[in-house]
């Protein structure tokens, strides 16, 4: 219960719990602005301590510690209207929107799967082919190399028999003057026997 004491209307005489509620602070707070000399306190006419708290626009200047008490009031409030998130934030997505982020997200990826996939046959299918000309590649060149080296030995075989032959035309010819030579000499031998018969 508050109780006006003397001629000044301005000022109102609180009990330590009244003052402590009026101020926003504590019994014990109110009871060390007393002691030091912060606040006014004197007994009232029912022997219990009041204090004085001005209702005027003087209390700031009394009491500066009420602006603290306000300002980190306001500065707390400040804090949590910057601190809540914006408008629209916690609005919750409709499960149709998530689905068809879904979906576009499940056709890009199956548009890409099938990118990499032709893009990875066409270069199967380029390596057999390279696979398949290497091995045409091959075979041409081996068959050439059969062929080359059937002719070198056509060519060497021939060679082999022309050689063979001039050497028994030589060894034929050289029996015929062989066989010549010896008549020759046989006739010399036995001309002059038969011409003594």
């Amino acid at each position: 219960m508050s109780v006006k004491l003397g001629t000044d209307t301005s000022d109102t005489w609180l009990s330590y719990k009244e003052a402590a509620a009026r101020l926003g602070i504590s019994e014990n707070a109110v009871r060390l602005r007393v002691s030091r000399g912060k606040l006014l306190a004197t007994r009232g006419n029912d022997g219990h301590p009041r204090v004085s708290i001005s209702m005027s626009s003087g209390m700031s200047a009394q009491h500066p510690d009420t602006l603290d008490t306000v300002a980190r009031h306001d500065m707390t409030q400040t804090h949590l209207t910057h601190a809540q998130p914006p408008a629209g934030a916690g609005d919750v997505v409709p499960l149709s929107v998530l689905q068809q982020t879904v979906d576009a997200v499940q056709r890009a990826a199956n548009t890409a799967l099938a990118a990499v996939q032709e893009q990875h046959q066409a270069e199967v299918a380029r390596l057999r082919e390279d696979a398949s000309q290497l091995r045409t590649d091959h075979a041409t060149e081996v068959a050439q190399a059969r062929e080359d080296a059937d002719r070198r030995l056509d060519q060497q075989r021939a060679d082999y028999n022309h050689r063979l032959d001039q050497q028994r035309a030589a060894f034929r010819w050289e029996r015929v003057w062989f066989c010549v030579a010896m008549a020759t000499m046989a006739l010399m031998v036995l001309a002059p026997i038969l011409a003594r018969h």
